[in-house]
């Protein structure tokens, strides 16, 4: 192999390995795409807020782990 088939061999690895431009017709199908979605959901009758229905779940189990740590920092300092 010569080296100008190397190089070009070696241009046509990096060429392939580009990652592509996400075009703004592309945004636009994706963001049509999610709508489509949403609203279906919307029509089955299922409530918008449903989407972040976990959210509550995960603040009040965080505040608790903030309680037993503030909680067992209050009895290692009456120990000590």
């Amino acid at each position: 192999m010569t080296k100008q088939e190397k190089q070009s061999l070696k241009t046509k690895i990096l060429e392939s390995q580009r990652i592509k431009p996400y075009r703004p017709s592309q945004i636009r199908q994706d963001a049509q795409r999610d709508y489509l979605r949403l609203k279906q959901r919307i029509d089955q009758g299922e409530n918008p807020s449903t989407l972040t229905k976990d959210f509550g779940k995960k603040i009040g189990i965080t505040l608790l782990w903030i309680f037993v740590a503030i909680l067992a920092m209050v009895l290692i300092s009456f120990v000590l």
